[in-house]
């Protein structure tokens, strides 16, 4: 999918264009050929704000996805499991009048860099490379993934290092057993 970048009152933290180019790249491969997603970069009182809104945590986190597909629906879906990386057959949830095969607009993965980076060098980490899970795990979710479940998670992370790593990249989260919270 084609990452379409908005900066909406996320000050100097963003990464720069070329950063930005690169975090594109990564999600190139998800979703079927023409769709395309917004990358919403936001500070920490938005985050905080949709967090709440949305998951009942009023505290900046890292990623956000909304999607525009749901896992069951009418009709052929707008993409079949496997499909540009698709965790499962999805339909369009409706909003946005697409039909089965129409490029669409996948959704938005929205994330906090002010958190992030912080975050990151609280805890010694390399900001590109959490920027660059945090896009492959946030396209993964627009395409159905979850990890909710050890062996979803399990799933998602096998998912999330193939992508790193036809980008050269090795997953951040390699090694580790389970989800620690960081995602």
């Amino acid at each position: 999918m084609r990452l379409l970048t908005v900066i909406r009152l996320a000050g100097g933290a963003v990464p720069d264009a070329g950063a930005r180019d690169e975090l594109a790249a990564l999600a190139e491969p998800v979703g079927p050929a023409g769709w395309t997603a917004e990358q919403v970069w936001v500070d920490d009182a938005e985050m905080a704000r949709l967090n709440g809104l949305y998951r009942g945590k009023p505290e900046p986190t890292d990623v956000l996805s909304f999607g525009n597909l749901v896992a069951a629906g009418e009709g052929p879906p707008a993409v079949r499991a496997g499909e540009g990386h698709a965790a499962c057959d999805l339909w369009w949830d409706g909003a946005g009048g697409a039909t089965c095969g129409d490029p669409g607009d996948a959704g938005s993965i929205v994330i906090a860099p002010e958190f992030v980076r912080r975050r990151c060098e609280l805890h010694g980490w390399d900001v590109a490379a959490e920027f660059a899970l945090l896009t492959v795990h946030g396209a993964l979710h627009l395409m159905g993934w979850d990890h909710e479940t050890p062996p979803e998670a399990a799933a998602m992370r096998a998912r999330e290092s193939d992508l790193l790593a036809r980008r050269g990249r090795p997953h951040p989260l390699a090694g580790e057993e389970a989800d620690d919270g960081r995602r």
